[in-house]
């Protein structure tokens, strides 16, 4: 079993507006509809994530899931990734420092749905599926502070950073 997520390199645009309340529209607004795409590896599936449309979607179904996995020892939590080019459902069960995610898949840019649902169990340390995460986080933040934009969703834009600070290392592909 094997989970990834490879940031890429994408596009940014300085937005028009400098204040944003929703969080999903700033990064709709920040990323340009042609750009480089975030991979999730799954079970050695890349799936392409858009940054623009399936991230903005994402984010705020990411960052309860995420803090849950850094706050608790143990748990289960439920997300309904919905996008249209990423529509899935992960049940999500942690405990002494293992996650499993059982995941059915039902709509992915490329549809190989059923590739994914033939794999569709993944088992990882609950470490390495967070470190995964930290190059993603530290780029949304890291954009936000560059283009002096104005957060009005401080709830959101806390957690993010409390999240990303929380991840003490990056995957071995981003380590610094």
């Amino acid at each position: 079993m094997y989970f990834a997520i490879q940031v890429s390199n994408p596009k940014v645009l300085q937005p028009n507006d400098k204040e944003f309340n929703d969080f999903a529209e700033l990064i709709e607004a920040i990323f340009p509809m042609q750009t480089e795409d975030v991979f999730l590896i799954w079970n050695w599936v890349p799936v392409r994530l858009n940054y623009k449309y399936d991230l903005s979607v994402m984010i705020e179904d990411l960052i309860p899931l995420l803090a849950k996995l850094i706050d608790s020892d143990s748990g289960s939590h439920r997300v309904y990734w919905g996008s249209n080019t990423f529509r899935a459902e992960w049940i999500i069960d942690w405990a002494n420092g293992q996650l499993n995610i059982a995941s059915q898949w039902d709509s992915i840019a490329g549809n190989y749905e059923e590739l994914l649902n033939s794999r569709s169990k993944l088992e990882i340390s609950q470490d390495l599926f967070l470190r995964e995460w930290k190059a993603l986080l530290r780029k949304i933040v890291e954009l936000i502070d560059n283009m002096n934009i104005i957060v009005t969703d401080t709830d959101n834009l806390n957690n993010l950073i409390k999240i990303e600070n929380s991840i003490p290392l990056f995957s071995k592909r981003y380590s610094q």
